[in-house]
Order: structure tokens, then C-alpha cells, then sequence
């Protein structure tokens, strides 16, 4: 009888503590999460981006001053498009394609055909990189919605 509390309390120590690591695992996620997405002014973007386009490019001085520019203009562009109230979504998302394809062709004066080329390759990395989180995202989705239809056809019989 004493064998079996200890092992009841040892399981109930044991499902608390795990309740607690998720938690703590969570809210973890929420917090580096909310960290990534800082909002920073487009000064900051811009900086940011450059720095990393001059490491990716081997940007030269010249070119970095002339994409920290290009990238503070379009952090601006972006910025003011969004926060305008008076644009429906399609008139903004045509306006920001509109000023995405200005910016790279902007970005190929700047950059060699070498770079230029190592940037679409770069790029098309990133799209296919996101395509798979939105798929993966899209499954999870998914997979939630039928798991809880499933419960509710459980709780039906």
C-alpha cells in the first residue's frame, strides 16, 4: 500500500512537472518569437538588410551606400503604404509589387551581373524556403481542424 502512494505521488509529480516544462517551453516560443518581430524603424531595416546583403554580395563601399539608400527609401515606401488608411489591401498590395519591382531593377544598376545573379538565386531561396513553412503551417492547420472533428464525432457516440 505505502509502494503504491509513493508511485501515485511519484506519477503526479511527474505529470506535473511535464506540465510545467510545456509551458515554460511555450512560453519561451512566444518570447523569441516576439523578438524576431521587434519593430524597428526603417533606418533599422535598412541597416540591417544591407549589412546582410553585403555580407551574401561582397558589396563593395560604393554599392553599400548606394543599397543602405535603396533599402531606406523602400523601408519608408513600405512603411507609409501600410499605415494608410484610405488604400484597400489589393490597392496596397499592387502598389508594393509595384515598388518591389522598382526596387530590383534599382538593385541591378547597383549590383555586377555576378551578384545580381547570386541575389535571385538568394532570393528564390527564400521563396521556396517560405512556400514550405506555409505548407507546413497549412498541414498543421489542417491536421488540427480534423483531429478536433474526429473529438467531436467521438463525443457524438
Amino acid at each position: 500500500m505505502k509502494n503504491l502512494k509513493i508511485l501515485a505521488f511519484g506519477a503526479a509529480l511527474m505529470i506535473g512537472f511535464t506540465g510545467m516544462a510545456q509551458q515554460q517551453n511555450a512560453k519561451a516560443k512566444k518570447e523569441m518569437h516576439d523578438h524576431r518581430h521587434e519593430k524597428m524603424t526603417p533606418e533599422q531595416r535598412a541597416e540591417k538588410r544591407t549589412q546582410h546583403m553585403t555580407e551574401k554580395l561582397e558589396l563593395n563601399a560604393d554599392q553599400q551606400a548606394k543599397v543602405k539608400d535603396l533599402h531606406l527609401r523602400m523601408a519608408k515606401q513600405r512603411e507609409e503604404l501600410r499605415s494608410n488608411e484610405t488604400m484597400t489591401r489589393e490597392e496596397k498590395k499592387a502598389a508594393m509589387i509595384a515598388s518591389h519591382d522598382a526596387y530590383k531593377v534599382e538593385l541591378r544598376q547597383i549590383l555586377t551581373p555576378e551578384q545580381y545573379e547570386k541575389y535571385q538565386e538568394w532570393e528564390a531561396q527564400k521563396k521556396e524556403r517560405m512556400e514550405k513553412r506555409r505548407e507546413m503551417h497549412k498541414d498543421q492547420k489542417g491536421k488540427k481542424s480534423s483531429e478536433m472533428e474526429e473529438e467531436l464525432e467521438d463525443d457524438d457516440l
